[in-house]
């Protein structure tokens, strides 16, 4: 559990600094086993 919210803490920072949706989404992707889709929404 623990791990789990590092990474979406970690999420959130990179949303704060990100301007692109699209390129939040291709992120997330790449960094996580979430679906961006999933995440974001």
């Amino acid at each position: 559990r623990e791990a789990a919210e590092v990474k979406n803490h970690a999420i959130i920072i990179v949303a704060e600094n990100m301007v692109d949706i699209n390129e939040l989404a291709k992120v997330i992707s790449e960094k996580t086993p979430f679906s961006a889709r999933t995440t974001i929404c």
